[in-house]
């Protein structure tokens, strides 16, 4: 193995490291909360409305709202998390499709190639950067569809932890042995909703699969020895774009929340609004900037392209 080859693998390998490391980032899911203006405070035995049945009423049919609402995202998210593996299989396969077709043709022109070299030609071609880029765009798509969920059933959470249940045990800054709720339970100290590590290492295997896609695709672009030509520059860019489109995308929106809740930003404490969005979105642009420059920017210097 010559020099420039181990360069390369190194570069390679710390390329996938930066880009693990940017994914886990913007697939975390950090600690919402709400200000302590928007919650609200009561003693036990001291709300005066809970004597009236209506108004217990009418809290018991909202909470079944947000329950139902609950069970409805948290279905769809389990559905659409098995449609991922199903679209992206059903990529994959129709893309490995084209290999046994390729040996057809292979043995009728009576040429003379091994299978690893026609697999290898396979995956280092347009095609094959254009499917793991498709798969890797679809299942980002989906994650944001996933994450939406999450998001909408944590803010239910939320209202149940900060109005229903203190409604009925108490104010919720609870003394050490209090009994709480559920969803007071979840948010009390560092604890499921709340621990940032949490936050990282809970939520982030429902992305793996769009990660290993992810993956694939960079190793594909990055590594792939093909003649460049004009066509095969376009396409590279093409498929670019629109992985790391998706990727901003999701990294925005996944984590922009309108200002009434807040984000407990590892490094950063505290954020609402946009600033909470910003530093995800500023990780997602300088990874693509960075994979630009080691995936399409030699290729586009060496074509006379900009």
């Amino acid at each position: 193995m010559d020099t420039k080859t181990s360069q390369q693998r190194f570069v390679t390998i710390g390329l996938i490291f930066v880009n693990i490391f940017v994914l886990v980032a913007v697939f975390s899911f950090p600690p919402m909360c709400l200000p302590e203006k928007y919650q609200y405070y009561s003693s036990v035995g001291t709300n005066k409305e809970l004597l009236n049945p209506s108004f217990d009423h009418f809290i018991m049919a909202e909470l079944q709202k947000g329950i139902d609402e609950i069970q409805m995202r948290l279905q769809d998210q389990s559905s659409w998390f098995q449609y991922k593996f199903l679209f992206v299989g059903g990529l994959l396969a129709a893309f490995l499709g084209i290999f046994p077709y390729a040996q057809i043709r292979t043995r009728t022109s009576g040429e003379k190639r091994d299978s690893g070299a026609q697999l290898q030609t396979a995956l280092q071609s347009p095609l094959a950067t254009i499917a793991l880029a498709a798969v890797s765009s679809l299942s980002l798509m989906i994650d944001l569809h996933i994450r939406g969920n999450a998001i909408v059933v944590n803010q239910i959470g939320l209202w149940i932890a900060s109005h229903v249940e203190p409604l009925y045990l108490g104010t919720n800054v609870f003394p050490p042995h209090s009994l709480v709720g559920w969803e007071t339970f979840l948010r009390r100290g560092e604890a499921m909703h709340t621990d940032v590590v949490n936050s990282i290492t809970f939520f982030w295997p429902i992305h793996i699969l769009t990660v290993i896609c992810f993956l694939l695709y960079l190793i594909n672009a990055r590594t792939a020895v093909i003649k460049q030509t004009q066509i095969r520059i376009k396409v590279d860019v093409a498929a670019f774009w629109l992985v790391h489109s998706c990727l901003i995308v999701i990294a925005w929106t996944g984590h922009y929340l309108p200002p009434i809740f807040q984000q407990r930003i590892p490094l950063l404490g505290i954020q609402e609004g946009i600033f909470a969005a910003l530093p995800y979105a500023g990780l997602a642009l300088i990874l693509a900037s960075i994979n630009w420059i080691f995936i399409i920017g030699k290729r586009s210097v060496g074509m006379g392209m900009v």
